[in-house]
């Protein structure tokens, strides 16, 4: 059918003019499971996130910049050994 049709556009004289197809895309996100996470794993997520930042607040204050006369400027952090190897640990 589409044959004959064209077969009689190109009878008319007239050159077939080519248009471009224009394909509508699928939504198929209706058919994906939802990645949900329960309320009570999601506030206990959230607690121990709000708890991480306090620690690291907790080190970012302790730290001082130290220019000395001669050399580079560096970081020093007002730690105890003790709370260092416990921060070591618990990031292991």
């Amino acid at each position: 059918m589409v044959l004959i049709l064209y077969e009689a556009y190109v009878k008319d004289g007239r050159k077939p003019r080519r248009e471009p197809v224009q394909l509508q895309e699928e939504r198929m996100d209706f058919l994906e499971p939802r990645n949900t996470v329960p309320k009570t794993e999601h506030d206990r997520m959230l607690q121990e996130f709000n708890e991480y930042k306090k620690r690291c607040n907790k080190i970012l204050n302790n730290v001082e910049k130290v220019e000395p006369m001669m050399g580079k400027p560096y970081l020093k952090i007002n730690m105890g050994i003790g709370d260092f190897e416990s921060l070591k640990y618990q990031l292991k």
